[in-house]
């Protein structure tokens, strides 16, 4: 799928590419599409190479069990940045 849609678009398969997982909400359980959905990403990410995947777990929502809030906005982005760091290696 990512060499399919994205590197038309790149100049570089050697790209970075980072999947942060859906948010996971006490409030929302997930149904089994987004259970399935998770299950690819990871599957991705396990695979191809320059990929990497980034957990939500114990992120927290802004209330309404969609969108994450702050604090969960800083703590997904040092995850984002820690598995950029090991790509760039």
């Amino acid at each position: 799928m990512i060499r399919r849609f994205f590197l038309p678009l790149i100049s570089s398969p050697e790209l970075p590419f980072i999947i942060g997982q859906l948010g996971q909400f006490p409030g929302k359980p997930w149904n089994a599409h987004q259970t399935e959905i998770d299950r690819a990403h990871r599957a991705v990410a396990a695979k191809v190479k320059n990929v990497r995947y980034v957990s939500s777990e114990k992120l927290g929502s802004i209330g309404e069990n969609l969108h994450f809030n702050t604090g969960a906005y800083r703590l997904f982005a040092q995850g984002y940045a820690s598995a950029y760091l090991q790509l760039a290696r």
